[in-house]
């Protein structure tokens, strides 16, 4: 079932009745939510595509592109399948990770049938209705032809003209936090060898003379991030009771001093979205999203070493899709895996630096963190 209602009522762009008039006319269409709101003018395309793209931190597939994609790509699912979830195969890679063009990437039933079809790992990207059904056509032939009856060409169902009014403002980007950044690395200059470089590890002789700052202000608070704040902080680590209230204490203590912070779980080499700290970060997208863990990708690098990466953004194809969907990361990132054993099971995403960070304090935050879920799980055995 589509999570595309709830995200965008959530998120203030629809009403509540916006939604449930949507949802009617898309039932009585055999059409998608997703038609549904552009079918009665409650949102345009663009806006439609950069919210889902921003939201579930995924990339766009352009018309371009999808004007590129030959017969033997699509050739991966069956056409039924395609136009009954408007989706169209893009990529894929040498690790069988397949980028998916999809009309709405909430709807995890088409995900998981195009896995399973394809034996792929499934990259979702956000597109258009209209270059969709334009090249849908052009790749699987008519709606009529694949056996589909979905109401896949029906006119209700065709996105209004781009001069049509809409009811609903295109969603804001993001906030540009204020940050101090180095110069921004261009993929232009980004050459084959990057490709396997070293986790961006700092280590505490490199840390420059500002970082671990003392007590700042009238009232003593420690800067955040520092060596102070992480002394507050690990009581009530130690102190919380069960998982939830571990992982939630950590990206508290992460959002004070980055604009967005979000935890992952590991399992099955596919990191799942959980909870997240941000303005603009909805938890209910935050946990559609998935990520792949093998291949290459910062990610990787992070899950492989069970060491923090705190860096510049990775180049890799996996980097560059969250870094554009994330509406372009400047500055550092922080990538901290959670380790207990010989497993990963927990990962934090952190961007947007707004204050020193101070790397030894992170590793101890790493490992802290870890024995806190170390004591819990030998507690449950032990009772």
């Amino acid at each position: 079932m589509s999570a595309l209602g709830t995200m965008m009522q959530r998120a203030g762009l629809l009403s509540e009745s916006q939604v449930a008039s949507a949802r009617e006319f898309a039932a009585a269409h055999k059409g998608h939510l997703a038609e549904g709101i552009l079918a009665l003018n409650l949102a345009d395309e663009d806006a439609l595509v950069a919210f889902v793209a921003s939201k579930l931190m995924i990339p766009r597939a352009e018309g371009k592109l999808l004007g590129r994609v030959p017969p033997e790509m699509a050739a991966l699912i069956p056409a039924e399948l395609a136009w009954r979830y408007k989706i169209i195969p893009v990529t894929v890679d040498r690790q069988r990770n397949l980028t998916l063009a999809m009309l709405d990437p909430t709807a995890l039933a088409a995900v998981k049938a195009v896995a399973e079809h394809s034996g792929c790992y499934v990259v979702r990207a956000a597109a258009k209705a209209s270059e969709l059904e334009a090249n849908l056509s052009r790749l699987f032939g008519s709606a009529e032809a694949a056996d589909f009856d979905g109401g896949a060409t029906h006119p209700a169902l065709v996105p209004p003209p781009a001069s049509a009014p809409t009811a609903t403002p295109s969603p804001p980007r993001a906030p540009e936090p204020v940050v101090r950044r180095p110069p921004p690395i261009s993929p232009s200059t980004v050459d084959e060898a990057q490709r396997t470089e070293p986790p961006l590890v700092r280590t505490a002789a490199s840390r420059p003379r500002s970082w671990n700052p003392a007590f700042s202000g009238p009232t003593a608070e420690p800067v955040p991030l520092s060596a102070e704040a992480l002394e507050r902080f690990l009581p009530i680590l130690q102190a919380a009771e069960d998982r939830d209230a571990i992982t939630a204490s950590v990206l508290d203590y992460l959002a004070a001093g980055f604009t967005r912070a979000i935890l992952f779980v590991h399992s099955r080499d596919e990191l799942r979205g959980h909870d997240a700290r941000g303005p603009d970060l909805l938890v209910d997208a935050v946990r559609l999203v998935r990520i792949p863990s093998t291949g290459r990708s910062m990610f990787a690098d992070a899950i492989k070493d069970k060491k923090p990466v705190f860096g510049p953004m990775g180049q890799r194809a996996i980097d560059r899709a969250l870094s554009q969907a994330l509406g372009g990361v400047q500055g550092n990132v922080l990538v901290l895996p959670i380790v207990l054993g010989s497993k990963v099971p927990l990962l934090v995403f952190a961007h947007g630096a707004n204050k020193p960070v101070d790397p030894v304090s992170i590793m101890t935050l790493a490992e802290e963190t870890g024995a806190a879920l170390h004591r819990l799980i030998r507690k449950a055995r032990d009772s």
